[in-house]
């Protein structure tokens, strides 16, 4: 997903927050909790990596939606980059 938003421009639009702030939806999305209230759960560090953490069907489901965000920031990006696109 990081790729995705270099090439999209979207972290320049979100202020360099635009991974956290997507992860933080996906994890929302998922466990009905942000990146700091897992971290919280887990007893973990503000710098401790949450997958470590986290069982393989959780850490499918997370690469799941994530794919899904690279596709519609890809779609955004596209329209951005393009200029002679036109929706229909």
């Amino acid at each position: 997903m990081t790729n995705t938003l270099k090439i999209s421009m979207e972290n320049e639009r979100m202020h360099g927050h635009s991974y956290a702030t997507y992860m933080n939806t996906i994890y929302k999305a998922i466990f009905g909790k942000n990146a700091k209230q897992l971290r919280e759960e887990y007893g973990m560090s503000a710098k401790d990596n949450i997958w470590n953490h986290l069982s393989e069907e959780e850490l499918q489901l997370i690469q799941s939606k994530e794919m899904l965000v690279n596709g519609l920031i890809g779609c955004i990006g596209g329209t951005r980059q393009n200029p002679t696109y036109h929706s229909i």
